[in-house]
């Protein structure tokens, strides 16, 4: 009898399936992107397209001329570009192009870092 069951608990212990816990998302923070560069587009000038992590996310807005350090945007300020990202190192850079002058017109700023922390709220300076 003791053999009987023995061998049913083996088999139990066995037959179970192993379940792995899903990898957990990367906790996500808001950032929010602003710029000095002209950002406009026409058919003379293609604003600065940014990109963050090799992602092209359109010419970056510029829905007001800040020169003053109260009308720099904090996370959440309306117009400008807000995204979710998760915690860590990110990067971002921006080209330009000019389709009306001849010759090279195609510019790329140089690639920066920005650092995003859990729960947070970053504010970028894009530059060139």
């Amino acid at each position: 009898m003791k053999k009987l069951l023995f061998i049913i608990v083996a088999i139990m212990l066995f037959s179970c399936e192993k379940h792995e816990d899903p990898k957990p998302e990367g906790i996500k923070a808001n950032v929010i992107f602003w710029t000095t560069e002209e950002s406009a587009t026409t058919p003379q000038w293609k604003g600065w397209y940014l990109w963050v992590d090799g992602v092209n996310l359109g010419v970056i807005p510029k829905p007001y001329t800040i020169n003053r350090i109260d009308q720099i945007p904090t996370c959440g300020t309306k117009g400008f570009l807000n995204l979710t990202l998760t915690e860590g190192r990110h990067e971002y850079h921006m080209t330009l192009s000019i389709p009306a002058q001849p010759g090279q017109n195609y510019f790329v700023s140089q690639t920066h870092y920005f650092d995003v922390t859990a729960g947070g709220c970053t504010v970028v300076r894009c530059i060139q």
